[in-house]
């Protein structure tokens, strides 16, 4: 089965009801339709990649890598470049370990929809203004 990561600065994919933000490099869920791959490969957004190639490069960087309070400025500014996080502005380690923490985070979770506004919907409104 073939696999997909990103190839560009960050692609927005809706897969089923959830929606995802996806940074350079990232895999895209492998539950996207085939469509949506085509459109994609297409535009040059992402680009097929051997699944076990993939897996085993991130399994070495994530056993290789240091905590990131462990590391210095410099390596947090290229660590930060090389997963397109833009740490713009920041100068405090801290800040920097917090902002590449933060994005770190948000790029693996899907955003959900938000929920429907009762007031939307007729029935709900006058279900939710009735005594019963």
């Amino acid at each position: 089965m073939a696999a997909y990561v990103v190839a560009v600065a960050a692609v927005q994919l809706t897969v089923g009801a959830r929606m995802f933000f996806l940074e350079r490099g990232k895999s895209v869920p492998a539950d996207a339709s085939e469509a949506d791959i085509a459109r994609l490969l297409e535009g040059g957004f992402i680009e097929a990649v051997d699944e076990v190639a993939e897996v085993d490069e991130t399994v070495a960087t994530v056993a290789n890598e240091k905590p990131l309070e462990k590391m210095t400025n410099a390596e947090l500014d290229e660590l930060a470049k090389a997963e397109g996080i833009d740490l713009n502005g920041i100068t405090k380690k801290a800040d920097k370990v917090e902002a590449i923490t933060a994005a770190r985070e948000a790029s693996a979770t899907p955003v959900e929809p938000a929920p429907a506004d009762p007031a939307d919907d007729p029935d709900e409104s006058a279900a939710a203004g009735s005594d019963l």
